[in-house]
This record gives C-alpha cells, sequence and structure tokens, in this order.
C-alpha cells in the first residue's frame, strides 16, 4: 500500500490545511497541462487525487493513517524482530515445572499470516471504492466509481433539514442565498424541492450537481442529473459543466470521462444548434490535450 503521506512530503500528522496546501502546491507543479507528454507527471498526478480522495476527508484519513500503522507493524523486519523475542525469551521457572516449549516459528508465521490478510481485506475495500480505474461501458459510471467513498466504518448521517411549503421561486431565492453561505447540503433540498414543480429545469438540476459535487456525493449528484434530464442537448450542457469543474479541481482523469461524455452524445444530436456545437468542439479539444 502506499504511503501518501510521503508522496505529499509531510508527516503522518499533518493538519488538514498542512495536506491540502502540500496537494496544491505539487498539483500545480505537476498538472498534465504542464507537463504535456510526461507519462511520470500523469502517473505522479494519480497518485496525488488518490492522496486528495484519502486525506482530505477527516474520517478517511484517520481509516487510512491506521492501515498504515498496521503496514508497518507487520514489516518484515518487525516480523522477525517478534519472532526471535519470542523464541528466546524464557519464563522463570517454578521448581519442579518444566521449560516452557519455544514459541514455534511455524505458528507465529501463520498468526502473522492471518493477520495480514486481515490488514489485505481492509486495504482492498479501501481502495477498491474510491479508487478503482477499472473502465465500464460508461464514463459517467467511472467517475462514480473513482469518488466513491469507503464504507469500512460506515456513519450514516440523519436529515433533519425541513423546507418549509413556499412559492417555487422563494425556494429558488432561498436555495441561492443558502449556497453563498456555504449551506450546500441545505441550498440542495430546496432546490430539489423546487423540482418538484419544474422536474426538468437545467439550471437547477445544474446547481444541484454542483452543490452535492462540493459535498463530496459525486455518486448523488450523478443520480440527481439522471433523474431529472433526459434531453441529450441538455446532458450535454451539464456534462460539459461536470468537466470544467473536475478540471478546475485538478482532477484531469474525472474531466476526461465527463468530456468523453459530452462527446459520446454528440453524436446522438443531429443538427446541433452553435451553442451545443461549441459544447461538443470544446470537449473534443479537451480530450486531445490530454
Amino acid at each position: 500500500m502506499k504511503d501518501y503521506y510521503s508522496i505529499l512530503g509531510i508527516p503522518r500528522y499533518a493538519s488538514e490545511q498542512t495536506i491540502k496546501e502540500a496537494y496544491r502546491r505539487l498539483a500545480k507543479r505537476w498538472h498534465p497541462d504542464a507537463n504535456q507528454g510526461n507519462e511520470d507527471a500523469q502517473r505522479f498526478m494519480q497518485d496525488l487525487n488518490r492522496a486528495k480522495e484519502i486525506l482530505f476527508e477527516k474520517e478517511t484519513r484517520d481509516d487510512y493513517r491506521r492501515l498504515l500503522e498496521m503496514q508497518d507493524a507487520l514489516s518484515a523486519e518487525n516480523i522477525e524482530r517478534l519472532r526471535r523475542k519470542w523464541s528466546e525469551r524464557r519464563f522463570q521457572q517454578t521448581p519442579g515445572m518444566p521449560a516452557p516449549k519455544t514459541f514455534a516459528r511455524g505458528r507465529f508465521i501463520l498468526l502473522m499470516s492471518l493477520i495480514s490478510i486481515a490488514v489485505g481485506v481492509a486495504i482492498v475495500r479501501l481502495s477498491e471504492v474510491s479508487s478503482s480505474k477499472q473502465a465500464s461501458g460508461d464514463p459517467i459510471d467511472n467517475i462514480i466509481r473513482r469518488n466513491s467513498t469507503t464504507d469500512l466504518f460506515p456513519n450514516p448521517e440523519s436529515d433533519t433539514i425541513t423546507v418549509p411549503n413556499v412559492a417555487p421561486d422563494r425556494l429558488l431565492q432561498m436555495a441561492t442565498v443558502l449556497a453563498m453561505m456555504n449551506e450546500y447540503k441545505s441550498a440542495s433540498k430546496y432546490w430539489e424541492k423546487y423540482l418538484e414543480s419544474d422536474p426538468h429545469n437545467v439550471e437547477v438540476t445544474t446547481s444541484i450537481m454542483l452543490a452535492q459535487l462540493r459535498l463530496n456525493r459525486v455518486a448523488k449528484a450523478m443520480q440527481i442529473i439522471r433523474d431529472h434530464i433526459t434531453e441529450d442537448t441538455s446532458l450535454i450542457v451539464i456534462y460539459s459543466e461536470l468537466g470544467d469543474y473536475f478540471r478546475a479541481e485538478h482532477q484531469p482523469f474525472d474531466a476526461d470521462n465527463a468530456y468523453e461524455k459530452v462527446v459520446q452524445l454528440g453524436t446522438k444530436v443531429h443538427d446541433p444548434s452553435d451553442r451545443i456545437r461549441s459544447y461538443l468542439q470544446q470537449a473534443q479539444k479537451r480530450i486531445d490535450n490530454r
């Protein structure tokens, strides 16, 4: 398992601010746009984005640090040191009692192997959900897979937000104010309530998507789009916005997948307008320059 603290060049108990500053500094230096054709830079950027996914949130950061500490404890050097300790240790004998048997090396190795397997399962569970790069038929599914968070230690949040029963235009006003205050969770609830009266509103759906992304709820953001937007031209606009968002957040693989989805949708649109054509051209340009 990679040590993303070492990749960022910071200690394991660095503050969240230190982690984010280290990520931004390195991401700026190694971003693919500034390192055209440099495969090493692309690979390093992958590690940086993975570090961001794990270390930016306290829950996943704490889980990951515990796994690192367990991995250190199970290093070959420590295992050999512990084996020697148990093999050489002698207990003070009581008269008339036989000396205890030396700790069997085979049993010790078996015990360490079982512990290693347990740690390995935990590591796989942590990584397979949040960083899988396996390709699927839909680029959006790839984005969801990469950005899904671990549920090793689930901590479900209770939804206590109550939306008042007011006119739709008032809901929009209140949602906008909440978003300006960075209350994205509440703003999303107000926008979702508005969609009950105007379920295919592209602008409101895009606002919910961006709010959910800022809450690191990528799957929820994608589900909102799938539930409320059906026209290919509207999806082209939204997924273009999604690609620009990920690009600004230095998540090149997610940005590429969003632009790929735009291009896919473009093949279904006959005689696109100038506006839609500009989105398609920009998406293709982003893909070609990656």
